[in-house]
Order: structure tokens, then C-alpha cells, then sequence
């Protein structure tokens, strides 16, 4: 051997050397940082605030009216000769939207509380269907204090007397159980967060390298998103504003068959207030388009790209982010639209609107981690593509934009298994932002389940097109 070829050789090895202690280092800074991460969300989860508290209980009303409703709850402790004496300082008060359909309305009493007044309207001739009246501590049912009926209001000031209640009795014996599930849930998701973690830093090797080759070639990867997004209105005569007309018009669609042909009314808010049906469901459809489009068009980034795939010294890696970019110009369009729409329509937008940008990410890398699993699988199965359209359409249906969960009366494993569902999670946090104005910091489980599950995903898709990729070529 040569002394130019050794020396050759012997640089190589050093730079191998070299990239393996960096990585190594790296892995370790990583690591700590990941198990720093854990420990703040493990005590974040054991020292959060729970919804409810051991002095009060849940009066649940389930009514349906064709009127807006301003509702309120009387109760008391104590009664003198002439009865129960009701104040409107011991009084909670709840909103009903007309055309809601069936709804729950909750309102917080004492667990002392022994005498109860229900006043579902304050206008004459207004007809409520109640359907249930119930007292819950947390997610466990104490009592049915009442059966289907109809009210009628017959004066300015009808109301319903629900009689003696034992919610302070009831309560010490629920208390300790719903407690003991809390805790069961607290370990449960702090476990789920230690698990992904442990996965993470055991998998370094394998799911490392996708994230870092899209780092590398950040710069390709929006070059190639932006040709794309150009490209697929190329030659035609309004060129890109085809991307944001078929959208404008499934709104337009879907608000003039519910609103005005099924008379769906305004959506109540968690402040008690409502807001237009358009908006409402605005901020649903936004998301979704987004999501739509880049699994859609994701799926079959790899047949696309088919001449890319065959080049041997291409990164075909980053071909499914360029496809999850190339979608993103038109949902950050479309949330300044969204924008637009909610104060033109009179509806604030708050601080919490900054949690768009927390929601949007958070779907990107969820759609991202799909795609991933589902563009290597196409290249093998091409009828995945077609699969997919069909699932899509039913899962635009079970995911809650043009209906509301909370308003509607579904058992408890059915609402369970509509939340598992991700895009719940997104779509409920675009209206968190834009109308109820929650944090999403106050929706800790869920936000722990979404992320274990994106992240579990992301595993599974990297470690996919990892093993399949090179069969690519053949195949194509």
C-alpha cells in the first residue's frame, strides 16, 4: 500500500473517530436534557390543581330549548318556618345557546348544601326540555335528583325545587375513591413520560439520524417545499389562489347547511358567553384542512419524487417534511384569515391566541410522524393512498368540527374513545385559543397522552423508513 493511499486511509479512520465521540457527546447532553424534561413534568403533573375540591359537588342539568337561556342555581343550608331561604349570593349562573341541541350544564355547589332551586329561564313562554338532573364529585355520579321533563315559563321567574339533597354525606364516601383514581391517573401519565423517555434515549441511534439529515439539508428542504407549493398550480390561470378556494368554500358549504338549514345556533364558550357558528367551526376546519392535506399529499411523497429517490447520493429523508411544508403556506394563510374573520365578527382575540403557534407545531409533528410511517408503506402498497382518502373522510366525522362533545349526552367510554382520538386534542386547542381561552397547560393529560403518542409514532415511522429504504430504488 501506497504512503498517499495509508495516510488516506488512516484520515478517514480519524474522522470516523472523531464523528462517533461527537455523537456520543451529543447523546449524552441529550440524554440529560431529556431526563431534566421528565423530572419537571412529573412534578408538574403531581403538584397540579385538580378541577374540583373536596368543599363542593356538580349539579348537572342536561336541557335542550329552542331560546338562549340564562339558567341559575340556588341552593342553602337551612330552611325556617316559611322554607329553604335563597339568595343570589348563594347562587351559580350558567348560558344556553338556541339551537345548542341537548346539553349538560354544570354548576358548582357546596357539598353542604341541602336545599336546591333550579331556574332554567327568565323570560315568559319560554318551553325547556329537561332531560336529566344529576350531583357528580368529579367523574362519579352521587344522585338523580330528576327525570325527563317539560318547563314551561309561565312568568318572569319559573323554577324547579329539587328538594333535600345528602351531598355531604354521599361526598365522605366518594371522596376517598375518586381521590385514589387521581393518583392511579398521576402515576399513569408520569409512567407514560418516563417510558418515552427511556425509548428515546435507548433508540438514539435510530431515530437521531432522520432529524439530524433534515437539520442538514434545512435549506433543500424549503427550496424543494416552496418549488412545490409553486408547482402544483403551475400553468394554470389563478395559480396558487386555487389553494385557499376550496377551502373558503367548505366553510361557506358546511356553515350554510348547519347554520342555516339545520339551525345550529351559536356554540356556547367555557366563559359562559357564546360565539357565532362559523367561527366555531372556523376553528376546527383550519387544522383540519392542514392535517388533510399533508397526510394526503405525504403519503405519496416518495412515488412523486420517484427520479430524487434513484439518485444515490440524495437524502431521500427530508422528501416527506417537503411535503408537510409545502401544505403549511396555506394553514399560516389560513390562520391570518381565521384572524380576520373572528374580528370582523366582533370577537376578541386574547393572549391565549398565542397558543395557535404551540397547536400548529404540535401537528406538524404529529402529521409528520404519520407520514413517515405511511410514505414508506405506499411505496410497497400503492393502494394505502386510497385507503387513507376513504379513513380520512371518517375520521373528519369522528373528530368534533362541525359537532360539539360537550354539548352533547354520549356515555362516558364513548366520550373516552373520542378523545383518544389526536385531532381532537388540536381542534379542541384552536377553539381553546380563539374562544374558551384555556391554556393548555390546564389540559395536562391529554397534552401528556398526545405527546407520548406523537412521539411513539415518530419511533415507529423513522425506524420503518429506516429498514425499507433501501429497497426504494428497486420498487420504483
Amino acid at each position: 500500500m501506497s504512503d498517499n493511499r495509508r495516510h488516506r486511509y488512516s484520515f478517514k479512520q480519524f474522522e470516523k473517530m472523531v464523528e462517533l465521540h461527537n455523537m456520543q457527546k451529543n447523546r449524552l447532553i441529550i440524554s440529560l436534557l431529556l431526563i431534566i424534561f421528565a423530572a419537571a413534568v412529573n412534578v408538574a403533573v403531581c403538584v397540579r390543581p385538580e378541577s374540583y375540591d373536596d368543599a363542593t359537588v356538580s349539579l348537572n342539568v342536561t336541557l335542550e330549548s329552542d331560546s338562549n337561556l340564562s339558567t341559575q342555581v340556588f341552593y342553602a343550608d337551612t330552611k325556617d318556618a316559611a322554607g329553604p331561604e335563597f339568595t343570589e349570593d348563594n347562587s351559580v349562573k350558567a348560558a344556553y345557546a338556541a339551537g345548542s341541541g341537548e346539553a349538560t350544564l354544570s354548576y358548582a355547589i357546596p357539598v353542604s348544601a341541602v336545599y336546591v332551586r333550579f331556574d332554567p329561564a327568565t323570560e315568559a313562554g319560554v318551553t325547556v326540555l329537561i332531560r336529566k338532573i344529576t350531583v357528580s364529585y368529579g367523574d362519579t355520579v352521587i344522585d338523580t335528583l330528576s327525570g325527563e321533563q317539560t318547563v314551561t315559563a309561565k312568568d318572569s321567574d319559573p323554577y324547579i325545587l329539587l328538594g333535600e339533597l345528602d351531598t355531604d354525606l354521599e361526598t365522605a364516601a366518594i371522596i376517598p375513591a375518586v381521590h385514589r383514581r387521581t393518583l392511579i391517573r398521576n402515576i399513569a401519565e408520569c409512567l407514560a413520560v418516563d417510558l418515552i423517555i427511556l425509548l428515546l434515549i435507548i433508540k438514539w441511534y435510530s431515530v437521531v439520524p432522520v432529524p439530524r439529515e433534515i437539520w442538514q439539508n434545512r435549506v433543500l428542504t424549503m427550496s424543494l417545499a416552496k418549488n412545490d407549493f409553486k408547482t402544483r398550480f403551475a400553468g394554470s390561470y389563478l395559480g396558487i389562489v386555487w389553494a385557499f378556494v376550496q377551502p373558503v368554500v367548505t366553510i361557506l358549504l358546511f356553515w350554510l347547511v348547519f347554520e342555516k338549514a339545520m339551525h345550529a345556533g351559536p356554540q356556547p364558550a367555557a366563559n359562559g358567553t357564546t360565539v357565532p357558528y362559523v367561527l366555531w367551526l372556523t376553528a376546527g376546519l383550519v387544522p383540519w384542512f392542514f392535517f388533510q392535506d399533508a397526510l394526503n399529499s405525504g403519503t405519496s411523497t416518495f412515488m412523486e419524487y420517484a427520479y430524487l429517490v434513484k439518485k444515490v447520493v440524495f437524502n431521500i429523508g427530508i422528501l416527506p417534511v417537503v411535503k408537510v411544508i409545502s401544505n403549511l403556506f396555506v394553514h399560516l394563510a389560513f390562520v391570518a384569515f381565521m384572524f380576520v374573520m373572528y374580528l370582523a365578527l366582533g370577537q376578541p382575540v386574547t393572549v391565549h391566541a398565542v397558543q395557535i403557534l404551540y397547536y400548529s407545531v404540535a401537528m406538524i409533528c404529529y402529521v409528520t410522524a404519520l407520514v413517515y410511517v405511511t410514505s414508506a408503506l405506499c411505496v410497497f402498497f400503492r393502494d394505502l393512498s386510497q385507503i387513507i382518502g376513504i379513513f380520512m373522510q371518517v375520521f373528519m366525522w369522528s373528530t368534533p368540527i362541525m359537532w360539539n362533545l360537550d354539548s352533547m349526552s354520549v356515555s362516558a367510554p364513548v366520550g373516552l374513545i373520542l378523545r383518544l382520538n389526536p385531532m381532537f386534542y388540536i381542534v379542541q386547542g384552536y377553539r381553546d385559543a380563539m374562544i374558551n381561552r384555556i391554556w393548555f397547560t390546564q389540559r395536562l393529560d391529554i397534552t401528556v397522552y398526545f405527546w407520548t403518542l406523537t412521539v411513539l409514532l415518530f419511533i415507529l415511522g423513522t425506524t420503518i423508513y429506516r429498514k425499507l429504504k433501501v429497497h426504494f430504488a428497486d420498487v420504483l
